[in-house]
């Protein structure tokens, strides 16, 4: 691997906590900060990955078209202003979930004691927005 001294001045004077999600901000979450996105992507595009750096744009830009395409058929029939249908699946197995779970107030509306019927104990901060399961990070 050849080093590049410029990509690694570059690099030297931006912030550290910029280079990898790792470090960044647990609180926000967007699909364009996870790999998912760029995994999606390059599996899209891995059949025409050699072509001709022309045909390549044409035929990338013809994939992501039709993947609009695709999602916006696929969500016609919903309700507008109505939660996407993963996200009602996820909140009805939620909502199955809790009678697992007893809620004791520590602080006043800031802090909270919550255990399983496996006698698993979280904290929940609410607002520093952390908790001891770490599942939200």
């Amino acid at each position: 691997m050849v080093e590049n001294v410029k990509a690694f001045e570059y690099l030297m004077g931006e912030d550290h906590k910029s280079w990898f999600r790792a470090f960044f901000d647990h609180n926000r979450s967007c699909e364009h900060l996870i790999n998912n996105f760029s995994e999606s992507f390059n599996n899209m595009i891995a059949k025409i990955r050699e072509k001709p750096l022309c045909t390549l744009i044409l035929m990338s830009g013809q994939l992501v078209m039709g993947l609009f395409y695709k999602r916006r058929n696929a969500c016609v029939g919903w309700d507008s202003g109505d939660l996407v249908p993963s996200v009602k699946k996820l909140l009805k197995l939620m909502f199955k979930k809790i009678g697992e779970y007893k809620v004791a107030g520590a602080v006043a509306v800031k802090v909270y004691e919550v255990t399983s019927i496996h006698s698993s104990i979280f904290t929940i901060d609410l607002d520093r927005k952390t908790c001891s399961c770490v599942q939200w990070k």
